[in-house]
């Protein structure tokens, strides 16, 4: 095995990051240092080899020696689906729970990868199911960002807190529906988890799902309890995500469910509103049609929209909205 080897090896499988900042592994790949016992020893255990990692650990190198990073071979493996090198480790007497110097820890890298044996053995072991690491994210959160529904279905059989948030409120639910995981989204439901539980400034897995085009998870949602008519620190809903993105479906999705199709934001903002200002056309005549009021919208682009003998050429007196999506812990 080359020392090249390594070093690309380690770059690509243990560079380990959580998409959208919703969490982290190392900030950045270790360098492989090729007559180091403990990177030789890393680099082993993630790429299988078992032979080596034997050889290593019957010179009486610990088996929980850390690089300068803080990274053991038991992350390694658990970060790179090898199940015969986490369950040699563990039975050599690796530490299940020992993070990185980051607070990444064994079963948040199984959590990530998917691998449901790992994350097993490292349970089996005592790993905390629950344990959170960098900015409190949890393994649950980790399986549901990058989309592993075996993952995440075991965590919940281990009776994790489905509703646990980082620091900024994210949750499960949250990552789940941010990764556009229809089924993921609905086997946290059915564990438990709570689709009305708001980030930090408010914003709901309705809403985010409302504003990214997902009708289906918003259905799941409504289904599940979500609130259609909760608000965010601005006021803002699910109905005026929906309308800033002109998204029908979802619309009338939320219009079935008795979201309030009239309510306005806190600036005065209202579905109605929201629609023309964007030049959503088909959308306003949808909202029209199911009882919205023409009063509630002040502003003259409304009225030009909606009225062809309005000639007026003011500019509208309202600020147009602006409600992008609350980022993913980093």
């Amino acid at each position: 095995m080359s020392a090249r080897f390594l070093t690309v090896f380690a770059a690509l499988v243990l560079g380990l990051s959580f998409s959208n900042g919703c969490a982290s592994g190392p900030a950045q790949p270790f360098q492989v240092v090729a007559g180091n016992p403990t990177e030789r020893l890393i680099s082993a255990a993630a790429a299988g080899d078992q032979s080596t990692v034997d050889a290593l650990l019957s010179k009486g190198l610990p088996v929980d020696s850390r690089n300068g990073d803080g990274l053991t071979a038991l992350i390694a493996a658990a970060s790179s689906s090898q199940d015969a090198i986490v369950t040699r480790l563990l039975a050599k007497g690796a530490n299940p729970t020992l993070p990185k110097s980051d607070g990444w820890t064994p079963l948040l890298a199984a959590a990530q990868s998917g691998n449901v044996r790992s994350a097993r053995a490292l349970v089996e072991a005592g790993a905390d199911a629950n344990g959170a690491g960098p900015e409190a994210n949890t393994p649950l959160m980790a399986a549901a960002r990058a989309g592993h529904l075996e993952m995440v279905e075991f965590l919940l059989d281990q009776s994790v807190s489905v509703d646990a948030s980082a620091r900024n409120g994210w949750t499960a639910l949250q990552a789940a529906v941010q990764a556009k995981k229809l089924e993921i989204v609905a086997a946290l439901l059915k564990g438990g988890a709570d689709p009305n539980l708001a980030m930090a400034e408010g914003r709901t897995p309705l809403m985010a799902a409302a504003s990214s085009g997902q009708p289906d998870v918003v259905r799941e949602l409504l289904a599940g309890g979500a609130n259609p008519n909760q608000t965010d620190a601005q006021g803002w809903t699910a109905m005026m995500a929906a309308s800033e993105a002109g998204n029908e479906e979802i619309v009338q999705d939320l219009i079935d469910a008795k979201a309030d199709i009239d309510m306005a934001s806190d600036d005065g903002w209202t579905p109605l509103l929201i629609a023309a200002d964007r030049g959503h056309s088909r959308l306003m005549r949808l909202l029209l049609e199911n009882g919205a009021k023409l009063e509630t919208a002040t502003s003259t682009a409304v009225y030009a929209d909606l009225n062809p003998r309005n000639t007026s050429s003011e500019p509208a007196t309202a600020s147009s909205p602006s409600h992008a999506p609350a980022p993913p812990p980093r």
